[in-house]
């Protein structure tokens, strides 16, 4: 029930963490996701209502002494009652353009537009509403789309989602996963398209696997790991949507379990991997490392270029 913002560092000593600060949410919330975005955090919190937040670290210089603390920037009020209550769900968010957050509201993406004007936050009126003073740079617009569009895609609340950088379009997409085993994929405004509303789902299919995913990322340039309540991980080929055929990940050598045997969900994938252009420092030949995290074991994938 608290954030708290630790900064790394190294003086000729071993490397250690040091809080710098941290601040208390109330006893009421409870915060259901965290993201860094540029250089400020989101959260997602639920109590009565769920509400959109961002958050900056802030200092003040008294003298030679400098303190620190966590201000909220803005808060935004999503509004989910005009979605069957079975669909009452907000589960994360990405950023898809410079100024264009997408989060994940019920079955559908609802696109959050940054303006880069200083005018006060403003929204639609079915969609949601700011509750606190904005940041000095931006104002904001949600648009969540009605029912009866949302329903084309998913057909339960979405659980997961991954950014997806596609080597055929070179083109980002957003892959999310639902309760009842359906994958969408989502194409994102481009680079140029800072104020895009526009939410297009290119794709929908159901995972065949009799498994539940709990976790999904991209892992390299051409494929995207999930991990599953019964300890494996499954991949697809980014380019075809294909699943993977060739995997030793399923081997009972490597499924996520405990010291009895017994199955332990794939908490996390984490890679080296790093969506251009952010990649062309590393090497041609060099190899990306995957890990992968169950209850109380850690696996290690090494992949060649």
């Amino acid at each position: 029930r608290a954030i708290s913002h630790l900064a790394q560092f190294s003086a000729n000593r071993t490397r250690s963490l040091s809080k710098l600060t941290q601040t208390a949410i109330p006893l009421t919330g409870m915060i259901t996701s965290l993201d860094s975005i540029d250089q400020s955090t989101w959260s997602l919190s639920v109590s009565d209502r769920f509400l959109l937040t961002e958050w900056n670290l802030t200092v003040n210089q008294h003298g030679l002494n400098r303190t620190f603390s966590i201000e909220p920037s803005r808060s935004i009020f999503i509004d989910v009652s005009h979605f069957h209550p079975t669909l009452h769900s907000v589960q994360g968010i990405i950023k898809v353009a410079p100024r264009v957050l997408w989060i994940a509201v019920g079955n559908t993406m609802a696109p959050l537009t940054l303006s880069a004007s200083s005018s006060s936050p403003s929204s639609s009126s079915s969609s949601s509403s700011s509750t606190s003073s904005p940041s000095p740079v931006a104002s904001t617009t949600m648009v969540i789309d009605p029912p009866e569009k949302a329903a084309t895609q998913h057909c339960g609340p979405i659980r997961l989602l991954a950014l997806v950088q596609n080597p055929l379009s070179l083109c980002r997409e957003v892959w999310t996963y639902d309760s009842t085993g359906h994958m969408c994929i989502w194409q994102t405004p481009g680079l140029e398209q800072a104020d895009e509303s526009m939410v297009v789902c290119l794709e929908k299919f159901k995972v065949t696997n009799d498994v539940l995913l709990t976790c999904m990322s991209q892992i390299s340039a051409n494929q995207v790991w999930a991990g599953t309540n019964d300890g494996t991980i499954i991949g697809w080929t980014v380019a075809t949507r294909e699943m993977l055929d060739e995997l030793p990940l399923v081997a009972p050598e490597m499924r996520h379990q405990n010291e009895q045997g017994k199955s332990r969900p794939v908490s996390a994938i984490i890679s080296t991997f790093l969506f251009p252009p952010d990649n062309t420092t590393k090497s041609a030949n060099a190899s990306t490392q995957v890990y992968s995290a169950g209850y109380d074991s850690l696996r290690k994938f090494s992949l060649s270029s």
